[in-house]
């Protein structure tokens, strides 16, 4: 994309698969930013291509736009999505964002206002609200437990009030200057649903460039139930990805012990959801009408 005129160009990368009606919610909420991204890539691995047609025809209209929708099946998950999308774009500033996240009307302008404010950010990264935001409890184990190389405060993104330095970004929200992309990929070896491809590449990245959190950059999360684990999965994958951290950024025996006490907060965390089951079930019992399944 030609930048002869000094303007700087935007990317934005929608990485999908099997969720159409997600898709073309957050396509509308792009066709009313108030400023446009001058290229959108979406990165579609759905078992068909449907959506292309849907998704060119919302477009037809805006042609200040341009679609470049990629179809592939073979795309192996949401690292190599990134990947491909990227491999697509010429902008200056590459921003990706999931299929179920619904940014506020100006979250282009505050990005790109907010990288000319901070020209040291090579990434940025806005405060976001959720759909099902974590319980108190959770948030406090994921406070106490995890430490050192698995330090995760991404939560405090939602409750931002003044722009920040921040360690990780949450990858279904983030943009990058394109020297950062050039440099790290997200690393392909994480297939499928990826849990925590975002913090690998954080931490890679991170060690190279600074990261930043700015409140006035506003998305909110839909949190699709289409393709997304259960909860059990979904702890599964959470172990999963711990040990994969572990064993590609482990530096010192301070990791150890970090890890360790991370399995010791799983444990402690699956205790306590097996002892308040019963009290959830008596309740849900106990109410007027309930039958069980």
């Amino acid at each position: 994309m030609s930048n002869s005129r000094g303007r700087t160009t935007i990317s934005l990368i929608i990485p999908t698969k099997n969720r159409p009606a997600d898709l073309l919610e957050t396509v509308d909420s792009i066709l009313k930013q108030t400023r446009h991204p001058d290229e959108l890539i979406i990165v579609d691995q759905s078992a068909t291509g449907c959506s292309s047609l849907e998704v060119r025809q919302a477009l037809t209209s805006e042609t200040r736009i341009q679609l470049i929708y990629i179809w592939d099946r073979k795309i192996t998950g949401l690292p190599m999505a990134r990947n491909v999308g990227f491999h697509s774009s010429t902008a200056d500033l590459v921003c990706y964002l999931d299929d179920d996240i619904t940014p506020a009307p100006d979250y282009l302008a505050q990005i790109e206002r907010g990288f000319a404010d901070f020209p040291g950010w090579a990434g940025l990264c806005g405060r976001f609200t959720d759909d099902q935001a974590p319980s108190e409890w959770r948030r406090l184990i994921r406070e106490v437990f995890r430490r050192g190389l698995f330090r995760d405060n991404r939560a405090a993104l939602a409750t931002m009030e003044r722009p920040v330095d921040v360690r990780l970004m949450c990858g279904g929200a983030a943009c990058f200057r394109r020297e950062v992309l050039r440099e790290f990929r997200f690393d392909e070896n994480l297939i499928g649903y990826a849990l925590g491809e975002d913090f690998d590449f954080c931490v890679r990245a991170g060690r190279r460039f600074r990261f930043g959190g700015l409140p006035a950059v506003r998305w909110h999360h839909r949190r699709s139930a289409i393709g997304r684990p259960d909860p059990v999965e979904m702890r599964a994958m959470a172990r999963a990805s711990a040990a994969y951290l572990r064993r590609a950024h482990r530096g010192h025996l301070g990791d150890d012990v970090a890890y360790m006490w991370l399995m010791a907060g799983f444990a402690l965390e699956r205790v306590l959801r097996n002892a308040v089951r019963p009290f959830r079930r008596s309740w849900w019992m106990a109410e007027p009408g309930r039958q069980e399944s």
